[in-house]
């Protein structure tokens, strides 16, 4: 099969890199239950083992990831790698076209957000609204409500045809997240999503 390479936007907020992904064609409007993670089974295991654990800078929690990936920190924002050649690029804020798995982590306060127009007092809906215009995300995206880091958020889903992914964003205490991966395929994406489950099962307080 043709391999196909992700194209993962960079864009630099105060001289820091996130991951970004595109957009997918299904409902925007968010489940009314939350969703509960739950150990794969043989069929759809995890192709990735996590073995490495990294801490987001300033966030108080930590994840592990797959062994042998690379992870960085510009803070407040952080970016685990598979491929040493991504990493690289990543880590000098460049546009390019990614060959593998990346993820990315941001956390921005409410003052440096009401300046890219969230409203005072937010909601998830909110802040939805920001992040599809801020990444010109389609109007129609698969949206999933879930628990992360101890508070509500919502889970992206985004394709635009080069790049794949999942977003999830949030509002925790006087601050905005958004933390997700780009796969280099439709495919690669979904094959991901069991190891993406884990990842989020390990996060854990660091105080």
């Amino acid at each position: 099969m043709k391999s196909q390479t992700v194209r993962i936007q960079l864009v630099a907020i105060s001289g820091l890199v996130l991951f970004l992904a595109g957009c997918s064609s299904v409902s925007d409007e968010p489940a009314s239950d939350q969703v509960e993670l739950t150990e794969p089974d043989e069929a759809t295991s995890a192709q990735f083992e996590l073995t490495d654990t990294h801490v987001f800078s300033g966030f108080e929690f930590s994840v592990d990831y797959p062994a042998g990936w690379l992870a960085d920190t510009r803070a407040p924002a952080s970016i685990i790698s598979e491929l040493e050649a991504d990493h690289e690029l990543a880590l000098q804020e460049a546009d390019f076209d990614a060959q593998g798995y990346g993820i990315s982590f941001d956390h921005r306060d409410m003052p440096f957000m009401q300046g890219l127009g969230l409203p005072e007092n937010p909601t998830l809906d909110d802040l939805l609204e920001l992040n599809r215009g801020f990444f010109e995300w389609q109007d129609s995206i698969e949206v999933t409500e879930l628990e992360i880091f101890g508070v509500p958020a919502y889970s992206v889903e985004t394709d635009d045809g080069s790049s794949w992914g999942v977003n999830l964003m949030g509002i925790r205490g006087n601050e905005a997240f958004l933390f997700g991966f780009g796969a280099p395929s439709e495919a690669a994406r979904e094959a991901f999503m069991p190891t993406w489950d884990l990842m989020l099962q390990s996060i854990t307080p660091t105080e």
